[in-house]
């Protein structure tokens, strides 16, 4: 009897070294799996991480028409959606990976077609060898979040495009300036699906989200919609950016216009920012530097402190703008010398500022003109130079001088 329990006993004692050695080959196995992997999972301070799952491309492609693009149907009617209270964020987020970035710095290039005005396609064909990527503005996103159409001859972009081997990342914006779509979490989740799918089925290299005019509440909805869509689009290759109003502090308080960017948490969701760092004057304020080197170096010293700097692209733009009493008109800068020569006007350069100006006289109405030209650019490729950025962005091809990419060439390249 005895002899037949200690059997018993050293069997069990067995069975359970059996159970403790097989469970521990599966842990070494997962471990070592994990390892393989090499995830690394996103870190936010804001608790905004992805809400959708990691799937593959949509089954169905993006329809694609001259007046809007529909690639998923809302849930509900067409109606204006109702903002809703933000959702609460996932418990745990899925590893996702960036796509490899280049070597160098990046030169991208805004392309807008408005009307019959065609200078970004000629100015994209004559500088294509200059230029990392172009970004061409064809869609916006409603308050619903579905996309609607800009037109231009997206076929003509792509072929030169890809013979050239350069990347196309489209620009989204929101439409009208809306910002329900980031505050409803429906709308904004119907969104990425939509610019997903577009993306996927269209073969685009990537995605430029450009909201704005957004109120400070819209904050986390931003952050939110980037998490979300580089969730879905770095596991397929894309590349992921987000245009954000320039700061010069942390201070939201003077940065009212630009209190919904969260540069910190948008630099982590994203493979580049860019800094819209022009338009200190424009057409709602008294004539001054489009971009004055010493506002633009600010706002820069304060970037460089939330985001890595070789992240960030300095926006540059090709434009100035014409005051008077009239009102205030915006003008090419491939326009403004002729501008000037036809009204006899001499141009001035601003020291401090490093930028030119000039005024005439029409009809005796006195103008003001202050814009950028080669010169007033090439300080700023100093600043990206000097600050180790990543590079630039030139809103828009086709309004900027010839003279600007020789300059780009020698500084960035």
């Amino acid at each position: 009897m005895n002899l037949r329990r200690a059997q018993i006993t050293q069997t069990l004692a067995i069975l359970l070294f059996v159970i403790f050695l097989l469970g521990r080959g599966e842990l070494i196995a997962r471990t070592t799996q994990a390892e393989q992997l090499d995830l690394e999972p996103l870190v936010t301070n804001e608790a905004i991480l992805p809400s959708v799952p990691l799937l593959g491309p949509a089954e169905s492609s993006a329809s694609v028409a001259a007046g809007a693009v529909e690639p998923a149907k809302p849930a509900e009617s067409s109606t204006a959606v109702k903002p809703a209270a933000e959702t609460a964020a996932p418990a745990e987020t899925p590893s996702v990976h960036r796509p490899v970035r280049l070597p160098g710095r990046v030169v991208l290039g805004y392309y807008a077609e408005w009307g019959s005005d065609r200078s970004s396609y000629d100015s994209f064909r004559k500088n294509v060898n200059n230029l990392s990527w172009v970004a061409p503005f064809w869609y916006s996103v409603d308050r619903d979040g579905q996309l609607r159409s800009q037109g231009g001859d997206q076929d003509k972009v792509m072929d030169l495009a890809r013979a050239s081997g350069k990347k196309v990342i489209v620009l989204f914006n929101n439409l009208d300036g809306n910002d329900t779509v980031l505050r409803d979490p429906a709308a904004r989740q119907r969104a990425v699906e939509n610019i997903v799918e577009v993306v996927l089925a269209k073969g685009y290299d990537g995605v430029n989200i450009d909201f704005e005019n957004l109120e400070p509440a819209s904050r986390k909805g931003l952050t939110q919609l980037m998490a979300d869509l580089s969730a879905r689009l770095w596991p397929a290759g894309r590349l992921v950016t987000v245009a954000v109003a320039p700061k010069l502090s942390a201070n939201e308080d003077s940065n009212n216009f630009a209190a919904a960017y969260d540069y910190a948490a948008l630099g982590r969701h994203t493979d580049y920012v860019v800094i819209m760092s022009y338009d200190q004057h424009a057409r709602w304020s008294e004539a001054g530097p489009v971009a004055d080197f010493r506002w633009v170096q600010q706002t820069i010293r304060y970037a460089i402190t939330q985001i890595p700097a070789e992240q960030i692209l300095l926006g540059i733009a090709g434009y100035g703008y014409d005051w008077s009493t009239e009102g205030v008109k915006i003008i090419k800068a491939n326009q403004a010398e002729e501008l000037a020569n036809w009204y006899g006007a001499k141009i001035q350069w601003d020291k401090d500022s490093r930028v030119p100006y000039f005024a005439y006289t029409q009809n005796g109405v006195r103008h003001e003109v202050w814009y950028e030209d080669y010169r007033s650019v090439e300080a700023k490729l100093e600043l990206v130079s000097s600050h180790g950025l990543g590079g630039v962005a030139l809103w828009r091809l086709g309004q900027e001088e010839d003279k600007l990419w020789p300059r780009v060439a020698e500084r960035l390249n």
